[in-house]
């Protein structure tokens, strides 16, 4: 029962994502979020989700620091790729283990 928010405006790297997270761990929940202000859906996400990717190298100045002042445990992807949200999500999952 554990939910994974991922931030991302490139759609389509949140999409893949998704799907090879969610096949890597199929108990997950996980809700994209392409808002370039801080709407109620994202600032909600921020207080509810377990894990929260944000991706800040595709992202809306507008939404980053909302987002960062409410959450100090926001994971950083290295660029704004598909494989760089799912590796700064394993590495994180892996080393609270």
């Amino acid at each position: 029962g554990h939910q994974l928010a991922i931030y991302s405006l490139t759609e389509g790297a949140g999409r893949r994502a998704k799907s090879v997270i969610s096949n890597k761990y199929p108990g997950l929940g996980i809700v994209l979020n392409h808002d370039k202000t801080a709407t109620s859906s994202l600032m909600n996400l921020a207080d509810t989700a377990d894990y929260f990717v944000f991706a800040a190298k595709s992202a809306a100045h507008q939404a980053f620091y909302p987002v960062s002042d409410r959450r100090k445990d926001l994971i950083y992807p290295d660029g704004k790729g598909s494989t760089s949200i799912i590796r700064a999500f394993v590495e994180y999952v892996d080393s609270s283990l």
